[in-house]
Order: C-alpha cells, then sequence, then structure tokens
C-alpha cells in the first residue's frame, strides 16, 4: 500500500522589500482567513494547514520569486498563549493545487506576445514560472510598468488560478478609460466618413468632377512619374503612342515640351511634308527623364536595300516591362543609350553577294583584311602555337593563315560550307544568308563593299543593332513583345530565303532568328555597367573595344533557325565568340555610311 505523502505548513517568515508582489501572489489563494493585506500585517503568520509537500514547495517557490521568505514546519508551535490568533489561516481547497500548477508551467512556455498590440501598464509586476527567465527590464526594477508579454503571462495565470477578489479600483479605471478611447475612435470615423461624403456630394454638384474626369480622359497618364522631353526644331506634326502588347498602340496626347508618362514604351512620330519618322521612347519610372530631339535626315538613303535608323536614344538590354522577361546577366543593367542616325541593310548577306567577294580575289587581297592584320600580333601572343606555325611577318603570316583556315570543304579560301565555291548543299539558295564565315571574313566583306562603292562599309555597333532590332516600338522581338515563331525562322531547323517572314518596324528582315549576326563590339559580360560608370547618363555611339587586347571574344546577336525558344530569340541577348570561330548559323549585316 502507498504511504500518505507528508504534510506540512506553510509559513511567511519575512515580506521582503516587494510587498506587492507578495500580496499579488497571495490573491491567488483561496481560502484565505484574512485578506492578503491582513495576513502581511501580522509577519510572521501561517498561511495553511496542513498541505502535501510537494504542493507547499509550489506555493514557497512563488513566493519567494515575489521577495518573501518562507519555512516548510510538520509541527505547529503551542499557541495557547496567544490572545488573538493571526499566525495561520486555513487553506481550504486552493487555487494552487499540484495539477494546476504544473499544467501553468507548461502552458506558458507557450505565450508569444504581439508586437502589435499594446496595453496600459499596472503597478503589478507578473511573477515567472521557474523554467521561464525573467526579462532585463523585470530584473533591474520590481515595479516598472509591465510590457504586453507580461500581461499575457499574467493573464495565462489568472486563467488556471481562481480570484476570488473583485477587480480593484485601478482596473476599473483601467476599464473605463478603454471604454472611453472606443466611443472617441467611433466618433472621430463617423465624422471622417461625413467629411468625405460632404466633399464628393460637393465635387459632383460644383461640376468639378466633370472637369477632373475630362481631364483624365485628355491625358491617362496625369500623375505619372516619367518624364519625355521634346525638343522640335524641325516644327513636325507631332504624335505619341503607347505601346500595349505587340502591335497594339493608344494615342496619348501631348503637354508640350514635357509630357508626364507611367512605366513602359512608346514611339514618337514625327512628320514633316513626305517623310515620316518614329523614335522610340521608354520610361523607367519614377525620376526617369528622357530627352528627344526630333531630327530629320541630312542625307538620302545610298541604295533600296539599306534602311533609315533616325537618330535617338533608346532602351538597351533587359529592360523592366509589365510583362516580366527572363533574360542573362550580362543583358543588365538596362540602360539609356544615344545613336546617331545610321543606314542598315534590309537583309541579311547572301551566298550570292559574298560568291562575288570570293570571285572577285577578296581572299587574297591585303586590304580587305585589315582587322585580322591588326589582331594578328595580339592573336599569336595568346596562342603561340600560331606563332610557330605561321610566324609574325604582317601579311605573309595572315594569308598562310587564312589558306589554312578559312577553307571550304574543297580546302580553298571561302565559307566553311561550301563546296568547289559554290552554295552550301547544291544548286538553289543563292538567296540563303551565308553562313560558315569568321568575324575576320565578314569585316574583309565589309572592305571590299567599301572598295566597290566608295561608301564606308562596316560591322553594326552591337548599340546599332540592338535598336534597329527593336524597331521603333522598342519590342523584345523583331514582330513584337510574345515569342510567335511562325513570325521568324526559329524553329524551322535550316535557313530559308532572305525576307521570307515580315519585316519590323524599320523595314528590316530577319533581326530574329534566321543566322546569328556578328558585330563590332568585343564582349565584355559587364559592359553595360561599365559603359554606365564611364559615361552616366550621356552613353552615345558606344563601342566596346580594347586595343591594348585586340585579339578577343566578339559578339554575335538575333537568333537563328536554331533557337527554338523565347528565350535566345529576344533583341537583348548577347553571345560570345572568338572572331576566327564560324559556324552553321552565323552571318552577317552591314552599315551604309554615305
Amino acid at each position: 500500500m502507498n504511504k500518505n505523502p507528508p504534510k506540512v505548513y506553510i509559513k511567511l517568515v519575512e515580506l521582503g522589500n516587494r510587498k506587492q508582489d507578495v500580496l499579488y501572489v497571495l490573491a491567488r489563494i483561496q481560502g484565505l482567513k484574512d485578506t492578503p493585506e491582513q495576513l502581511v500585517a501580522h509577519i510572521p503568520c501561517y498561511i495553511s494547514d496542513q498541505v502535501s509537500s510537494s504542493l507547499a514547495q509550489k506555493v514557497k517557490m512563488y513566493l519567494e520569486k515575489a521577495g518573501a521568505t518562507v519555512v516548510l514546519d510538520a509541527e505547529l508551535p503551542d499557541r495557547s498563549d496567544e490572545s488573538e490568533d493571526h499566525s495561520w489561516t486555513a487553506f481550504d481547497s486552493p487555487g494552487y493545487d499540484l495539477t494546476s500548477v504544473e499544467t501553468a508551467e507548461t502552458s506558458l512556455t507557450d505565450v508569444v506576445p504581439f508586437e502589435t498590440e499594446a496595453v496600459e501598464a499596472t503597478d503589478i509586476p507578473i511573477v515567472y514560472p521557474d523554467m521561464l527567465e525573467k526579462p532585463a527590464f523585470e530584473q533591474s526594477s520590481s515595479h516598472r510598468k509591465r510590457s504586453f508579454q507580461q500581461d499575457r503571462y499574467a493573464e495565462r495565470l489568472t486563467q488556471v488560478v481562481d480570484v476570488s477578489e473583485p477587480a480593484s479600483p485601478k482596473r476599473r479605471s483601467k476599464s473605463a478609460r478603454r471604454t472611453s478611447s472606443r466611443a472617441l475612435k467611433t466618433v472621430s470615423i463617423v465624422l471622417l466618413f461625413i467629411l468625405v461624403l460632404g466633399a464628393v456630394a460637393w465635387l459632383l454638384l460644383s461640376g468639378q468632377f466633370d472637369r477632373i474626369t475630362q481631364t483624365y480622359q485628355q491625358n491617362p497618364v496625369v500623375g505619372q512619374v516619367g518624364v519625355l522631353e521634346v525638343t522640335n526644331a524641325e516644327q513636325a506634326e507631332l504624335r505619341l503612342y503607347h505601346i500595349i502588347g505587340t502591335r497594339v498602340t493608344e494615342p496619348i496626347p501631348l503637354e508640350g515640351e514635357e509630357t508626364r508618362l507611367k512605366q513602359g514604351d512608346y514611339y514618337l512620330e514625327a512628320r514633316k511634308g513626305s517623310q515620316t519618322l518614329q523614335f522610340p521612347v521608354y520610361i523607367q519610372g519614377r525620376g526617369h527623364r528622357l530627352k528627344l530631339d526630333v531630327e530629320f535626315p541630312v542625307k538620302s538613303s545610298p541604295s533600296k536595300n539599306v534602311a533609315y535608323i533616325p537618330s535617338g536614344w533608346f532602351r538597351m538590354g533587359n529592360k523592366e516591362t509589365s510583362v516580366a522577361h527572363f533574360g542573362f546577366p550580362d543583358e543588365k543593367p538596362d540602360i539609356d543609350v544615344y545613336v546617331s542616325g545610321f543606314f542598315l541593310s534590309r537583309y541579311e548577306v547572301t551566298n550570292r553577294e559574298f560568291l562575288q567577294f570570293l570571285k572577285t580575289g577578296g581572299y587574297e587581297n591585303e586590304i580587305y583584311w585589315e582587322r585580322l592584320l591588326k589582331d594578328w600580333p595580339s592573336l599569336v601572343e595568346q596562342i603561340p602555337s600560331y606563332l610557330r606555325v605561321y610566324g609574325n611577318d604582317g601579311w605573309k603570316s595572315v594569308k598562310a593563315y587564312i589558306h589554312a583556315r578559312f577553307i571550304d570543304t574543297d580546302d580553298r579560301p571561302g565559307p566553311r560550307l561550301w563546296e568547289d565555291r559554290s552554295s552550301p548543299y547544291g544548286y538553289g539558295q543563292e538567296e540563303h544568308p551565308v553562313t560558315g564565315v569568321s568575324l575576320y571574313e565578314a569585316e574583309a566583306y565589309c572592305q571590299w563593299m567599301t572598295q566597290q562603292t566608295g561608301m564606308i562599309h562596316r560591322l553594326p555597333t552591337e548599340a546599332e543593332w540592338e535598336k534597329a532590332a527593336r524597331g521603333y516600338e522598342g519590342y523584345f522581338f523583331s514582330y513584337g513583345n510574345e515569342y510567335d515563331p511562325t513570325r521568324a525562322n526559329t524553329e524551322v531547323g535550316n535557313t530559308r530565303p532572305i525576307g521570307s517572314y515580315p519585316p519590323n518596324s524599320y523595314g528590316l528582315y530577319d533581326m530574329t532568328g534566321s543566322v546569328w549576326e556578328w558585330v563590332r563590339d568585343q564582349y565584355r559580360a559587364n559592359a553595360y555597367q561599365l559603359l554606365l560608370e564611364k559615361y552616366q547618363t550621356e552613353i552615345r555611339n558606344p563601342l566596346t573595344f580594347d586595343e591594348s587586347m585586340r585579339y578577343d571574344r566578339g559578339v554575335v546577336r538575333g537568333g537563328s533557325y536554331r533557337s527554338v525558344n523565347r528565350v535566345n530569340a529576344r533583341t537583348p541577348v548577347r553571345y560570345p565568340m572568338f572572331p576566327n570561330d564560324w559556324h552553321t548559323n552565323i552571318g552577317f549585316r552591314y552599315v551604309v555610311v554615305p
């Protein structure tokens, strides 16, 4: 049989210097003979009849945490001489039974304060279970105002221990203040609502609402963050359009020289006599300002095979739009770039055109290979095996290299895939874009065209190429902002005759897909960041090229017939290639400078 557990008396010996804390604990014990105030007035005193030792230890722990001194006696002293007994009181059915105390300790560890709530302070500090550390503010002073977390602990304790005493006057005062505060808030909300209704009624009755609506309809972007500043020295007729999605535009009224615009793509159309030009406009967002000078070309087009790209700014790189587009790190940061007006060939150079270069001795004439001649010392320095095989003796070394490396399937100088100096894959592909040519061969062809026409022919820069490819709408693909394999040769698997797909808004064909196209710049993964750091907001006609290291990776643009996804076919995509490399899907087009 189990023995009865030992029982003891609880004696409050000293109050300590935290009287309010002790009173707070005593107030949580049911069945006291007197009020807590009467008990502490007659210290030392017994506050209980015999109770189990385990329960007595719990009560002792809480009182000692409140600063009191407590002892547990197995027997009561002789009280026969006492005239009035204030030394002990019965402890009937205590609120602190063992089960309740253990439950309180366990549940209190889960209490989490809400930082957004606030409660009024009270002078009574809280008593914490032994497994919880007291906050720093409680350790420093026992009479500081209680935080929200303390109130939550107190709330949980009162749920465990039944409080027999009525609410104190201080608590009743706080409750009254809360009620008054709620009433004040309610009145404030009602008054605010009445004020808003009055303002709306005034707008309607006075006609101000109609005037505001009319102003908004005339300019739907009033109050937005970007600014377009237009200088129209040509006195041209101007119209502004907002680009929405693909091939959808919305007219926007101009507000004089400065127009406020929300983020997005626009274009400005300028008409002067029989001439009509469109200028791309991109507004990045808050604080962005774009200056646009309306200028018409002073020179006429040198050929029907070239298109004019007007002077002005455009947004280069993977710009922010309402529709997210995946991009590569080397397309960032997107930057405003000014490009002077230029003429770009409408089509990629064809097999037929390149054959004329070959037949007239293009691979044999030193004057056409200026780029390779200048790069040769840097090339053999970086590739010592070339130095051992070809030497470093100017045109002699370069010519030997050309005849060994830039050869067709019959080991003759020419594009890699040609057979017997004819178009690849047999006849019938004369109007397909030439492929299998290196950057050096593309540069040589441009030099040959310069000699043939008397007008400078050269490869476009990255900035020129991207501005032309986007069209004046600033599209992500040459035909729009949504990928559409039916509008460009990106998934056919081989080349097709030039002009097989519709042109972009500048009249350029195959700027998306068909074949990758060489440009003049050297590749730098952080090219745009370098331009931004060097020129800040005045990036004009940039060209990335390091004369101290001429032989370096170049760049191809535009995707090809193998770009079977919407990522590689985007106009901002940049792909690095060494200038003496070639591939079956790389070609080029050229700029003409009249």
